[in-house]
């Protein structure tokens, strides 16, 4: 059963935020915009529903743009903002969306070197399927609610988990 796309910037969950730590998805995009061979592991190993912060999943698709079209091309502070300035379908670009050219200065000057980008990966990996999971689970519990069938909502369940 394939991952259903959540809606990230979801409101509180019984009381609560969603797991999400924004310092590494920054500092996952501070590797990436000093070390071009970490943009390509970050592309590798994430996806843009990874991000919770709807800035950064525009950051990340940018990223991705980069890269797609022209696969020798770097990620820098220069073509981050020039791709985040192209429109993508719709009749605005996504710069001031992702926080503009003042907050991907910042990220580019966040860290002094990129020896730990491994484990801010797998901090922003492991949130997302933590995200992935409330989610899943609390579609199971409304319908358990609704009195939906138990095994077909235990196997559902069972195959969201794994």
């Amino acid at each position: 059963m394939p991952v259903k796309k959540i809606k990230q910037d979801a409101p509180l969950t019984g009381g609560r935020l969603l797991p999400f730590s924004k310092e590494a998805e920054q500092y996952v995009f501070a590797c990436a915009l000093i070390d071009d061979d970490v943009a390509y592991y970050v592309l590798d190993k994430l996806q843009e529903d990874d991000f919770y912060s709807e800035a950064h999943r525009l950051i990340y698709r940018a990223m991705h743009n980069i890269k797609a079209r022209a696969s020798k091309e770097k990620v820098d502070f220069i073509t981050l903002v020039n791709a985040l300035e192209q429109k993508d379908g719709t009749e605005e670009n996504n710069l001031q969306k992702a926080g503009g050219t003042q907050y991907i200065a910042m990220l580019s000057n966040l860290v002094p070197d990129t020896s730990n980008y491994e484990n801010y990966v797998k901090i922003v990996r492991e949130k997302s399927i933590l995200r992935q999971l409330i989610h899943s689970q609390s579609d199971i519990i409304g319908r358990a609610l609704q009195n939906e069938d138990a095994e077909s909502l235990l196997k559902e369940g069972g195959e969201a988990i794994y």
